[in-house]
């Protein structure tokens, strides 16, 4: 399960060529479980993040728990197969694709703000 959060978080890094940052955290849960953090960084933003979802597990590694952060939910996977059936869901509900759009755009004005001085303008 990490490695394929870690896949998605450079996925998301390539695709907006750096604009927004993928990132994988590790959460402190207890002695016998694993939890990690799927978050969204905007360095143009001073470098404003938002953590999209939450998994946990134990030693097995499943079943895993994977928390929708942006909708509330929450569900259980048996296998790999369920989990990347429910990550796809979160990923790509409109939630989260909003919270993307929304970040390149503000990043993007900010780059492009940078880019033309105030001289520029007279």
């Amino acid at each position: 399960p990490l490695q394929i959060l870690r896949e998605q978080a450079s996925e998301l890094t390539k695709m907006t060529k750096g604009v927004l940052v993928g990132s994988v955290r590790q959460q402190t849960i207890g002695r016998e479980a694993f939890g990690f953090e799927l978050s969204i960084r905007a360095p143009a933003l001073n470098d404003y993040s938002i953590t999209i979802l939450a998994i946990q597990y134990g030693l097995q590694m499943f079943p895993l728990q994977v928390m929708d952060l942006f909708r509330n939910r929450e569900s259980k996977c048996q296998d790999e197969a369920s989990f990347l059936n429910a990550l796809g869901e979160i990923l790509q509900s409109s939630a989260v694709r909003n919270a993307i759009s929304a970040l390149l755009s503000q990043s993007n004005d900010l780059a492009s703000d940078a880019i033309h001085s105030p001289l520029d303008r007279v």
